[in-house]
């Protein structure tokens, strides 16, 4: 009884005391992790009207997040109004056969692309600056640069100073587009995700009637203001929407991502969650997803946007910003002009330029309902397949004999085609893309994706102005046929790639990309509220060892271990001090472990266990200490050999399934990388085992007890040197084993439990042929260590691991290593480091009774296929999965082994051959 009110109170202890502790903790105390699942549930109870009632205020911040957008989109339409400007044309163009004026095809080109470029550079810089100090100030920041750069293209009395204003001004917009996404999906509930980041395009589509109206306005006039009054417009927005921001929540997903856990559940209660239960569950939906996605990997960078899961949602996102310039966007873009090529007067082409954009505002808001209603992929599938007849409809028009109704109709098409984009293609792109990447990396896979869009845009550019105008290709409406066909790629794209996200949460995301299911699926693929699956590490993450099979090693701390977590500060201790130093250790782990069928839960929740305890106020601490018996109930009982003969254990339920995780202490684990990237090493790994195989013994292998050959695949998130004093943390740290670990009172990590020696190979020892037979500190230090042949291991062997003597002990009795330690070249063909190891008499036992071709013999049975590629100077294209397991060669060798020693007059009974 006293127990169960133990764990009770610390249960209470650890959720009171997590204010910002780490995120582990969600998965491992399950009141928590209900709270999650309650939380998600509401989540997908709630329609849309609900969720607009109950989150005003998280509308309000989305929409004034979404709207810096509109100054990209004013800019945008802006340059494509000014080259049909005619005060425009008269300043900066050149004079046609007619006598009209226009812009240049190459300035034409340039206005617009200038500041896409500037764009460019300023998403790769959102970034990591979003990472840093959050969605808001950096988008304040990209606002205060914006107010800078409009006085530059104000102010610009050429082309060339108004195509570098455009170009620096393109830099904030970069911010803009990639955290305006991102920031409107973290911080609206569910059922408004999809019309959120809708109204992106919406804000395309007010910019576009401002920048409509305004130059409609000042159209008529002939001097400079009719081109420097609408940039001016620009800066009616930045300081409004820069108050606006500074009083607006930050994203609690960021705040969660840094670890502010109490600055999150504020935020959450801001954006509209008043009830302190549900921001509670809130809380810890995000804590859950967010802790599932930290498993993937630690701090984001932009590699990790190209590994495992992250590529292919990384690939749907930039496909999905580039196809907006390939399903008649740039109709839109440049609709003013497109009026006039098709034959449209002047003044009625800003008419219908100023009809274009309303109509786009309409479309964009009968998007919001019709996204939740159909879903992502079926609008954007249907809005593409509509304008792709369109667009050739359009072609169709422009190639018969032209009048005044095949202008109209043009004109009329080109409008349809921008309505049906800005309420399809437009808003959807927006809604996918801020859905599909991962919490964890999102604010730089949107930065990623719109710089695909950037890329794709700025040649598309170049080709619309060619199409378009008078001095380049002069096709007009016939630039249908090209966006069709472009448009048709783009639906073949989607429709075998693009999944279909509505009504998932973002953990159901991650997990359906985890599970690698088909885009086609998505929508019909079940996932239950309690699946937490996507946590278990992707195989590329996965430490595998290379042995006679393929088993799974210690996975990665994602991120590498916490630098919190420390060795003890001396490497010597007594048995009583140890009790003491760890009883407070082991009634937290008592209250806080939960058995589980799932092995990698359990490797998570231990952890979890390990990190809190580290990163715990030294107070916390105590308050287990000081509760602590030595003999905590439950623990009384050895439970494994390896445990100490008194008091000091962990509960059965805290070391259930960890052996299979790591590999056999008697066996020998390669610390040097030998994998494809270093085949030199790999030769040398395959030399290495076949020295450690005693051919002319029945028992096959010195090791043959526990034959594990294992290779240390080292954590890709840390900068650990694969050396012996990194050994130990990456062999039980790393798993959190507690096979192998304990923790003190001061949160420091003692090694015990398997305090033997480890048989270790480090690049060095590959290179000369030694082993190294390694003891260690509790504190995690080397002890002692002495070198060793491979293929004279029998006798140090035996000593160490069945007879229990100490290193020093085994060296002083066999002579004190005496030729053990002095390198040979392990680059040397094996047969020639056999026969020189012979001839100095350095072979053991019965390995100096063989000849040359027993040993080629024993070598080819044990590694079939090598000497061969040796010979032929291909030694490091040998495969390790050819290796043979030393029971297979003894049961092949052992008639031959014993015809051997009887002609040599020797006993064929191991113990009166290798006497102990």
């Amino acid at each position: 009884m006293s127990s169960e009110k133990e764990a009770t109170e610390t249960k209470g202890d650890l959720k009171e005391e997590g204010g910002d502790f780490k995120h582990d903790e969600i998965l491992v105390n399950p009141d928590l992790l209900n709270e999650a699942v309650d939380g998600e549930n509401r989540e997908h109870e709630m329609g849309l009207w609900q969720s607009v009632k109950s989150h005003p205020w998280a509308c309000l911040w989305a929409f004034t997040m979404c709207f810096t957008i509109v100054m990209e989109s004013f800019d945008m339409f802006l340059n494509g109004n000014f080259v049909a400007q005619s005060a425009f044309q008269q300043r900066y163009g050149v004079q046609l056969a007619d006598g009209s004026h226009a812009i240049p095809t190459r300035w034409q080109s340039a206005l617009f692309q200038s500041g896409q470029c500037g764009a460019f550079v300023g998403v790769f810089l959102a970034g990591p600056i979003t990472n840093r100090i959050g969605y808001r100030w950096t988008t304040i920041l990209g606002l205060m640069l914006m107010n800078a750069t409009i006085f530059i293209s104000f102010f610009a009395d050429s082309l060339e100073v108004l195509t570098v204003g455009q170009a620096l001004e393109g830099v904030p917009w970069g911010f803009f587009i990639a955290n305006a996404p991102a920031y409107a999906s973290e911080i609206v509930p569910l059922a408004l995700r999809g019309a959120c980041t809708a109204t992106l395009q919406m804000s395309w589509s007010i910019g576009g009637i401002i920048v409509a109206a305004a130059t409609y306005g000042y159209n008529k006039r002939d001097d400079e203001w009719a081109w420097r009054v609408p940039l001016a417009l620009q800066w009616i927005f930045p300081t409004p929407l820069m108050i606006l921001l500074f009083l607006a929540p930050e994203s609690p997903w960021w705040l969660i991502r840094r670890g502010r856990k109490k600055e999150a559940l504020t935020s959450i209660k801001r954006l509209g969650t008043k009830s302190p239960e549900h921001a509670q569950q809130t809380l810890a939906m995000m804590e859950r997803t967010v802790k599932i996605e930290e498993a993937m990997g630690g701090t984001p960078t932009l590699l990790d946007l190209f590994k495992g899961t992250d590529l292919r949602r990384t690939a749907i996102t930039c496909l999905m910003y580039a196809s907006q310039n390939f399903a008649g966007n740039l109709i839109a873009n440049q609709a003013t002009f497109f009026f006039e090529q098709a034959g449209i007067s002047h003044n009625r082409s800003f008419q219908l330029n100023l009809i274009n954009s309303c109509l786009g505002f309409i479309a964009n808001a009968c998007s919001w309902p019709l996204t939740g209603w159909f879903g992502r992929r079926t609008i954007y599938l249907w809005g593409t397949a509509v304008n792709i007849t369109l667009l050739i409809i359009l072609g169709i028009c422009a190639s018969i004999p032209q009048n005044s109704q095949t202008n109209y109709a043009q004109a009329c098409l080109g409008i349809v085609i921008s309505f049906v984009f800005a309420g399809a293609m437009g808003p959807i792109s927006y809604t996918v893309i801020s859905e599909t990447s991962s919490v964890r990396l999102r604010a730089l896979s949107t930065g990623v994706g719109r710089a695909a869009y950037y890329v794709a845009e700025i040649p598309m550019i170049y080709l619309a102005s060619q199409m378009l105008n008078p001095t380049g290709w002069n096709m007009a409406g016939k630039c249908g046929y090209v966006w069709g066909g472009t448009a048709l790629v783009c639906w073949i794209m989607a429709y075998f790639f693009l999944p279909e996200l509505k009504h998932r949460s973002y953990r159901e995301a991650d997990i359906l990309f985890n599970r690698k299911v088909p885009a086609r699926k998505f929508k019909t693929t079940v996932i239950d509220v309690k699946d937490n699956e996507v946590e278990i590490f992707d195989l590329s993450r996965v430490t595998l060892h290379l042995t006679y099979g393929e088993s799974i090693m210690p996975a990665y701390w994602p991120g590498g271990i916490p630098s919190h977590i420390r060795p003890h500060h001396t490497p010597d201790l007594s048995f009583d001090e140890i009790k003491e130093e760890v009883k407070g250790w082991l009634l937290f782990v008592k209250a806080g472990v939960r058995e589980d069928e799932d092995d990698y839960y359990e490797l998570r929740q231990r952890r979890a266990l390990v990190d809190q305890w580290a990163a715990a106020t030294q107070e916390f601490r105590d308050s287990f200490d000081e509760r602590a018996p030595i003999d905590l109930p439950g623990t009384e009982k050895r439970i494994y050999p390896s445990d100490p003969d008194e008091g000091l254990r962990y509960p059965p339920e805290a070391r259930q399934r960890m052996f299979t995780n790591q590999p056999g202490h008697t066996g020998v684990i390669c610390l040097a990388p030998v994998d494809a990237a270093h085949p030199a090493n790999k030769a040398r790994w395959v030399k290495f085992l076949i020295l450690l195989y005693r051919y002319d013994h029945e028992s096959g292998h010195c090791l043959v007890n526990d034959h594990t050959f294992s290779v240390a695949s080292l954590n890709p998130a840390t900068t650990t040197t694969a050396s012996f004093d990194d050994f130990l943390p990456w062999l039980y740290l790393e798993s959190a084993l507690f096979s192998g670990i304990y923790l003190t009172r001061g949160g420091t990590v003692l090694y015990l439990g398997q305090l033997h020696n480890h048989l270790l190979v480090d690049e060095q020892g590959l290179r000369t042929v030694r082993l190294a037979i390694v003891d260690y500190n509790i504190d995690g230090t080397v002890k002692d260590v002495v070198l060793w042949r491979p293929f004279n291991m029998f006798k140090p062997y035996l000593n160490l691991f069945v007879n229990g003597l100490s290193i020093s002990d085994v060296v002083q009795g066999l002579g004190g290593g005496k030729f053990h330690n002095q390198p040979m070249d392990m680059d040397l063909p094996i047969l020639d480091i056999l026969q020189h190891a012979k001839a100095a008499n350095q072979l053991f036992g019965t390995m100096n009774l063989c000849a040359l071709e027993d040993w080629k013999e024993d070598i080819e049975v044990y590694a079939s296929g090598y000497l061969a590629l040796e010979a032929a100077g291909r030694g490091l294209d040998y495969d390790l999965r050819n290796l043979v397991a030393p029971e297979e060669v003894m049961m092949r060798r052992k008639p031959a082994l014993r015809r051997l020693l009887s002609a040599h007059g020797l006993p064929t009974d191991r113990n009166a051959l290798f006497p102990v």
